[in-house]
């Protein structure tokens, strides 16, 4: 007996070398139960009066002749020709990337667009004249668009856009307008991830808008129609605004009855898989099967002739080889229709997602393995890329805008899909080389979207609200209850809806988690091929060339949203920190733990450090400190390279990678940076309301009865207040859940612990200090602000375990590097000051910054009072007064 066939990642040339063998010489030695087999798995085929008994020298033929009857039968033409009848333009569909007014950032596939103008406008390279038409966009922000139909002869600019011009009409769900050179009130509001479907009827002259399948009526029933006329699908959006579109390269997500998308549908192909993707499922219980070997095995399935119901089995021999023959068949034919994404999204999505087990997400999937197994070994390259290519992009945009429900079913699902899809060796490298950065913003994966307004009324039907001022005292709680007692039952149901939605979300950053995980796997380089650490650590290097804010690049827009952004962050952190633990326990003497590990400072100067682009460093450019202090730099190799410590001077390469990508997670805090802060004055919008609706309720109160039209406005404004303030309520609940919980927090004073340590030990190395990136130094700042105010109240300061080491170590950094002579950028040093003030500003931090010994402080206060170019006076001042009114105190209570 021969060994069972069990094709394994990277397999694929030898299984392929060893079935063009199999095939030449297997032919006359097929089992004689072979026309009992085909049965099974061609059972339309076999039942059919015009058919042979199939055989391995007809079943090509056989297949082929099915093929074209299912189409005929399907009448796929005649729906074909009525679909191509009143539109112009070519058969692929796509924004006309000539005929644009504005800068405009361009998805690969042209079906993507960010907006880098002030009001930029797009549209389609395919027009409609007659009939009934409809394209989906999905959009990937929710500010000001106009969404709609325009025809040739509008001319538009970054003032006025599509809608603002006769013969443009337009949909903005940000203001609630339709547009036609005068404006109207409209439709609903919309919001990230929202599926805005845009109709046009030529034949009646009407333009519909739904959202996310709701019907929001006629906005227009003026449109002019007839000769000459014809409208493009177009779009305006303003500065940062970015959509993706779906004119019908796959299936729409919310088809209107009775209208056809711009792009035909590819309905031949769509019965051609459909039915060729039934035979491949019949054959994957065999080719899933450990248990078989090389010269039979039992093929069962249920009798089609003894119906659904009968649980009576047949079974036949058949050899591997030729299983693996009808196997290759069938996907000969698949093949070619894999290339197509209207396909892949309808057919071979569906199938995966039938044998993707979500309710277990992080449990392999033996069958999608398997799957994917065989469609690397029967396809040719391009053919397998072209279809994971696909296959990809559809399960971003379905991940990306699906609906939110309660459990976030859809999100587990493609999230769970995707994680098979990087599991999988080859398809995994595949991805990283040339799809996941460069196709689509894999970051997105990694994002969560917030619930929209129902949903997150269902998810918090009771609102509490806590107002604390900067001193930390309370000073006003609110909900939805009135008596104190059921405000205390509101605050405790509040925060039970908390932690189930914390809860549900965890599920789905574990799941992220573990994708990055697959990715920064250092085990699989084979020969000369790239480990996927490596090749994601290349990718990561770009995407934060690409949005970074410094440099020459904070004056472009970012190319990736700063939600999906800090997403990214909490992610690829939480992936690093478990991937590192598990690389330290191999090396426990050389290595740091996770609690002490640092950036060593030799990478910022080394030949075969981090390569950077235009990034400042602390001692200024980079050519000027490698001219000045080269002699330094030689000295310090010479003198590490006899070290012992691996961590310090290691030639590993999982070593440096892991290193680098640590560097790259600083960088990257640097952007998401923004979003951190963004969340807290949401809050403090949130406490100004509380402010305002207590005012009105004391004036209400202060009211009397003989004013009833002035209780009467009052009644209004709070009513108007409440409602707001319950609003937010719930969107700060997905905050204090998602954005600022306990382990977010936790990562970013992590972060700072990391960057803290790097500038310590840096530091130590006198002049090769100034090598350090200033961007170590501003995320160190910051990082610091962003827990102790940002997060804090929300998520406690003093319940981070370790805040009051952190504190020590963060005051010691700004006392120390302040007036620091190596540091040569007077704005850097004017934020270390205004970073110093603030952190006088609060009692619990003076008590520190007292603790510092005196040389250090009397070393401080001098650098204070001696003046220098550009020095902050302010916050000198402010400084020096804090310090003189907690020490005065205390020396006249000695006296």
């Amino acid at each position: 007996m021969m060994a069972a066939y069990a094709p394994k990642d990277g397999d694929v040339d030898q299984v392929a070398g060893f079935l063009t063998t199999q095939t030449k010489t297997q032919g006359d030695k097929l089992p004689k139960e072979g026309t009992d087999v085909f049965q099974q798995i061609f059972p339309e085929i076999c039942s059919s009066r015009d058919c042979k008994a199939i055989t391995f020298d007809n079943i090509n033929e056989e297949l082929e002749k099915h093929l074209a009857d299912a189409v005929k039968a399907a009448r796929c033409d005649e729906v074909a020709h009525r679909e191509v009848h009143g539109m112009l333009g070519p058969a692929d569909v796509h924004f006309d990337t000539v005929k644009h007014v504005g800068t405009w950032l361009v998805d690969a596939d042209k079906l993507g667009v960010t907006s880098h103008s002030n009001f930029s406008t797009v549209r389609a390279n395919k027009c409609v004249y007659k009939g009934k038409w409809v394209y989906e966009v999905m959009l990937g922000s929710k500010g000001v668009m106009q969404l709609g139909w325009c025809t040739n002869k509008c001319q538009f600019t970054q003032e006025e856009g599509v809608g603002d011009t006769s013969n443009s009409y337009a949909y903005d769900g940000n203001r609630l307008r339709k547009w036609n050179v005068k404006t109207y009130k409209y439709g609903q509001t919309w919001l990230t991830g929202d599926v805005i479907t845009c109709a046009m009827d030529c034949d009646i002259g009407t333009v519909s808008y739904s959202r996310n399948g709701i019907f929001l009526g006629e906005a227009f029933d003026n449109v002019q129609t007839g000769p000459g006329m014809a409208y493009f699908p177009a779009m305006s959006l303003s500065l940062g605004e970015n959509i993706r579109v779906n004119f019908g390269s796959t299936p729409l997500r919310y088809p209107m009855e009775g209208y056809l998308s711009l792009q035909r549908v590819p309905l031949a192909d769509l019965v051609r898989a459909d039915l060729m993707l039934t035979y491949f499922e019949r054959l994957l219980p065999e080719l899933t099967s450990k248990s078989l070997d090389e010269e039979s095995v039992i093929l069962l399935s249920t009798d089609p002739g003894l119906g659904s119901d009968s649980e009576q089995l047949k079974k036949r021999n058949i050899s591997k080889t030729s299983l693996m023959l009808i196997t290759s068949h069938v996907l000969e034919k698949l093949a070619p229709l894999f290339m197509n994404g209207y396909i892949v999204e309808s057919c071979l999505l569906r199938l995966l997602l039938r044998y993707c087990d979500f309710t277990e997400p992080l449990a392999e999937k033996p069958v999608i393995t398997e799957i994917l197994n065989t469609l690397w070994i029967f396809l040719e390259d391009f053919e397998i890329e072209c279809c994971l290519k696909n296959l990809a992009i559809s399960l971003l945009t379905m991940y990306r805008f699906s609906p939110v429900s309660l459990d976030f079913h859809h999100q587990r699902k493609y999230l769970t899909l995707t994680l098979c899809l990087v599991r999988h060796d080859s398809s995994r490298h595949y991805l990283l080389k040339s799809v996941l950065f460069d196709k689509i913003k894999f970051p997105i994966f990694l994002h969560i979207k917030p619930p929209d307004d129902e949903m997150l009324a269902q998810m918090f039907p009771t609102v509490w609200w806590q107002y604390i001022e900067k001193n930390d005292e309370t000073r006003q709680c609110y909900s939805t209850k009135k008596t104190d007692l059921e405000n205390v039952e509101a605050k405790q149901i509040y925060f039970e809806d908390c932690y189930k939605l914390q809860d549900r979300v965890r599920e789905l950053e574990t799941i992220q988690v573990d994708i990055v995980k697959c990715l920064l796997k250092t085990s699989d380089g084979q020969d000369s091929q790239q480990t996927s650490c490596s090749m994601f650590l290349l990718k990561l290097r770009d995407f934060l060339k690409e949005n970074m804010l410094t440099g020459h690049s904070s004056l472009q827009p970012l190319q990736c949203p700063l939600p999906v952004i800090l997403c990214f962050l909490h992610r690829l952190l939480t992936a690093w920190r478990q991937e590192w633990s598990l690389y330290q326990q191999l090396h426990p003497d050389t290595l740091p733990n996770i609690q002490h590990v640092f950036v060593p400072c030799h990478y910022f100067y080394d030949e075969d450090g981090f390569k950077y682009w235009d990034l400042q460093r602390l001692g200024g450019l980079v050519s000027h400190l490698n001219k000045t202090y080269k002699k330094d730099v030689l000295s310090d190799q010479q003198a590490t390279s006899g070290e012992s410590n691996k961590f310090i001077h290691s030639s590993d390469d999982k070593l440096k990678c892991l290193i680098e990508i640590l560097d790259s997670i600083v960088l990257l805090y640097n952007s998401a940076k923004l979003q951190v802060k963004k969340m807290s004055v949401m809050r403090d919008s949130g406490d100004e309301v509380m402010i305002a609706l207590k005012e009105t309720v004391d004036k209400l109160d202060r009211c009397p009865e003989e004013l009833p039209d002035v209780r009467l406005e009052l009644e209004k404004a709070r009513k108007v207040l409440e409602n707001k303030l319950i609003d937010q309520g719930r969107q700060l609940a997905w905050v204090r859940a998602v954005i600022y919980s306990q382990d977010k927090r936790d990562d970013i004073a992590w972060l700072n612990q990391v960057v803290l340590r790097t500038i310590s030990t840096s530091s130590q190395r006198a002049s090769l200090f100034g090598f350090v990136p200033e961007l170590y130094m501003e995320v160190c700042l910051h990082a610091f602000q962003a827990i102790t105010q940002y997060f804090h109240p929300t998520t406690d300061f003093e319940s981070f375990q370790g805040h009051e080491e952190l504190t020590e170590k963060f005051a010691l950094l700004v006392v120390s590097h302040f007036a620091d002579a190596r540091i040569v950028n007077s704005d850097l040093k004017d934020s270390i000051v205004q970073s110093l003030a603030n952190f006088c500003c609060f009692t619990k931090f003076m008590k520190v910054l007292e603790g510092i010994q005196d040389d250090i402080k009397e070393n401080m206060v001098k650098s204070l009072l001696e003046p220098y170019e550009h020095r902050s006076w302010a916050q000198t001042n402010i400084i020096l007064l804090k310090i003189w009114k907690v020490r005065v105190p205390r020396e006249c209570s000695r006296n």
